[in-house]
C-alpha cells in the first residue's frame, strides 16, 4: 500500500532537504569569507535564517512552476540526485564540477579510460550516493502523491510563490547591510549553490560545443628549418599531477630529486600552468591560439604545435602513456601503450618505465632516418587518487602509505608520502631519458619536462585538481618545468647559464621554446616567449 502525501507536502519537505543537507555549510560559509559583522546575536541568526530561506524559496518555486503533475517526481529524483553527486566532490574533494571537468569525464567515458574512472568511483562515493541520493528518491518514487482539483492546485502554487516572493524579499531587505556584500560577489555564491553551478555549467558546455567549429582548421604554416644539415633529437615529457614544491630542485626538504639535481639542467621555479586538468592544459600547451583566448573546444579542431614541426620537415612522434592525447596528436604518428588494439597496448595505469625501452627503441629506428626528431613522451606520473599506484615497490622510500584510491580517508602524513614517491619516480623516469640523449654523440639534443597541472593534498580540504584557473590554489598551477640541452646546444649564445631560473613563465612558453630549439623560422615564433631568451 502506498503512502499518499500532498504535493504541497513533497515540496516543502524536499525543498527544505536540499537546502539544509546539500547547501548547509554554504550560509555558514559566508562569515569567514565576507567578515560579516552583527551587532547582535539576534541579528545573527536572522541573517542565517534569511540565507536559508532565500536557498528554499529557490527549490519551492522551481517545483512549483516546473513540478506539474507527471513532471514533480522527475524533477524532484532528478535534482536530488545531481545535487548528491555534486556535493560529494565538493565536499569531500573540494572539486567544482565546472566545463572543465565535464570535458575531462566525457573525454574519460569516450576513450573508455575505466581505470582512471574507477580511481574517481570509490566505495565511500556509492554509500554517499546510496543514502543522500538514491534512497530518498526512491522513497518519493513509491509515495503517491495527491493533487486537488485543477484550479484549486493552480490557485494555490500562484499565492504560494507569491508569499515565498514576499517572505524573502522582506527578510533579504532587512539584512540589506550585509547581503549587499555578498550581493557584489554574486558569481562566487552561484558557484557555490548546490546543484546551480553544475547545471549551468552543463548548459554553458553544451553551448560552447554546439558553437564551436567542427571543420579541422588548418593553418598555413610557414616554418622553415634554419639549419637543414643540423641533426637534432628533442624530447617533450609531459608530466602529470606534478607540484613544483615537491620538487627538491624548488627546496622541498625531501630528497625527491636525488638524480636530476646531479644534472646539468635548468629549473624553472616559477612556472603557471594554463588549466587545472588534463582535457585543457595538454592541448593548451601545444596550441598556436592566442593564450588569452584558449577555448579547449576549438582545439580539437585546430592545427597546432605538432603539425607545425611536422610541415617543417622533423619527424614528430607522440608516445602515450595517460589517458589520450586529447586531439593534440590526431595528424601525426601515435605509439600508443593504453589504447586497446594498438600494437603496444599493455593497459591502464602501468608505470612509466614501459616507455623507456620503446623510446630508446624509437630513437634507434628514426635516427638514421631523419636529421631531427621530435617526441612527445605522456607519462603518468603522479595521477592521482590512487598515487600508490604509479610507482614500483622499489620507490616506495617514503613512508608511512596511503594504498587508497580516497586520498580523504588517509592522514595527511601517508597520503603526502606516497605522492612524494610518484615524484621521486618521475626523477628516476626523467634522469633515465637524459642518459639516453647523453649517448646520441651525433646531433645536438634537448628534453623539456612539463607537468600539466598540480594537486591539492588536503591543503584547506582540498583534494585532486580541476578547481576553476580563475581562483584555483597554487598548488594546483604551480608546475615544474626543466630543461636539459646537450653541449652542442649549450655552445649557443641565447642558451641559459644560470641553473635556477626564477622568471615567471606559463604553458604557453613551451611552444616557442620547442620552436626555438629546433630552430625554426616562422612567425608562430616568439622569441620573447621563450625559456631560452
Amino acid at each position: 500500500m502506498k503512502v499518499s502525501v500532498s504535493y504541497l507536502k513533497i515540496i516543502i519537505l524536499f525543498s527544505i532537504y536540499l537546502t539544509l543537507f546539500f547547501n548547509f555549510y554554504l550560509i555558514e560559509s559566508f562569515e569567514p569569507i565576507y567578515h560579516l559583522k552583527y551587532e547582535s546575536e539576534f541579528q545573527e541568526h536572522y541573517f542565517l535564517f534569511s540565507g536559508y530561506l532565500l536557498i528554499f524559496t529557490s527549490f519551492a518555486i522551481f517545483f512549483f512552476i516546473f513540478g506539474q503533475r507527471y513532471l514533480l517526481k522527475p524533477a524532484i529524483i532528478f535534482v536530488v540526485i545531481i545535487s548528491a553527486i555534486n556535493y560529494y566532490f565538493l565536499q569531500n574533494l573540494g572539486i567544482i564540477i565546472d566545463e572543465g571537468i565535464i570535458q575531462s569525464t566525457i573525454d574519460s567515458f569516450k576513450e573508455k579510460n575505466w581505470g582512471e574512472i574507477n580511481d574517481i568511483i570509490t566505495f565511500k562515493y556509492f554509500i554517499f550516493l546510496l543514502l543522500f541520493g538514491i534512497i530518498p528518491s526512491l522513497a518519493l518514487f513509491f509515495i503517491k502523491i495527491e493533487y486537488p482539483k485543477f484550479l484549486k492546485e493552480f490557485l494555490t502554487r500562484v499565492v504560494f510563490i507569491f508569499l515565498l516572493c514576499a517572505l524573502t524579499i522582506g527578510s533579504i531587505y532587512s539584512n540589506y547591510k550585509n547581503v549587499s556584500f555578498i550581493a557584489r560577489d554574486s558569481k562566487n555564491l552561484r558557484e557555490r549553490i548546490i546543484p546551480h553551478y553544475l547545471l549551468s555549467n552543463v548548459k554553458d558546455y553544451y553551448d560552447e560545443l554546439k558553437s564551436a567549429n567542427k571543420e579541422v582548421l588548418k593553418l598555413q604554416f610557414d616554418a622553415k628549418q634554419i639549419h637543414l644539415e643540423k641533426k637534432m633529437i628533442g624530447i617533450f615529457v609531459v608530466g602529470e599531477t606534478a607540484r613544483a614544491d615537491r620538487f627538491s630542485l624548488n627546496g622541498y626538504h625531501k630528497q625527491t630529486n636525488p638524480l636530476l639535481e646531479k644534472e646539468d639542467i635548468q629549473n624553472f621555479t616559477q612556472a603557471k600552468s594554463c588549466g587545472t586538468y588534463t582535457s585543457q592544459s595538454v592541448p593548451c600547451m601545444f596550441s598556436l591560439a592566442k593564450y588569452d583566448g584558449f577555448n579547449f573546444h576549438e582545439e580539437e579542431y585546430r592545427e597546432n604545435l605538432l603539425d607545425l614541426t611536422k610541415s617543417a620537415g622533423i619527424e614528430t612522434i607522440w608516445i602515450e602513456n595517460n589517458s589520450s592525447c586529447k586531439h593534440v596528436c590526431d595528424r601525426i604518428e601515435l605509439i600508443d601503450f593504453v589504447e586497446k588494439g594498438s600494437e603496444d597496448y599493455v593497459g591502464y595505469g602501468v608505470h612509466d618505465e614501459i616507455i623507456l625501452e620503446r623510446l630508446k627503441k624509437t630513437i634507434d629506428e628514426k635516427k638514421s632516418k631523419t636529421k631531427k626528431l621530435f617526441i612527445v613522451v605522456h607519462t603518468m606520473g603522479s595521477h592521482g587518487p590512487a598515487y600508490y599506484n604509479r610507482y614500483p615497490e622499489a620507490f616506495n622510500v617514503f613512508k608511512p602509505n596511503c594504498e587508497s584510491n580516497d586520498p580523504q580517508s588517509c592522514d595527511l602524513e601517508a597520503l603526502n608520502n606516497t605522492y612524494d614517491n610518484t615524484i621521486l619516480y618521475t626523477d628516476y623516469i626523467i634522469d633515465s631519458m637524459i642518459e639516453f640523449l647523453k649517448n646520441e654523440k651525433e646531433s645536438d639534443n634537448f628534453l623539456i619536462y612539463a607537468s600539466d597541472h598540480g594537486e591539492s593534498l588536503g591543503e584547506k580540504s582540498l583534494y585532486l585538481h580541476g578547481a576553476p584557473l580563475k581562483f584555483a590554489p597554487k598548488e594546483q598551477t604551480h608546475v615544474p618545468i626543466l630543461l636539459w640541452g646537450s653541449n652542442g646546444l649549450k655552445q649557443r649564445k641565447d642558451y641559459p647559464k644560470t641553473r635556477q631560473i626564477n622568471k615567471e613563465i606559463t604553458h604557453e612558453f613551451l611552444r616557442h621554446t620547442v620552436m626555438d630549439l629546433f630552430q625554426l623560422q616562422t612567425d608562430y615564433f616568439d622569441p620573447q616567449k621563450s625559456i631560452l631568451r
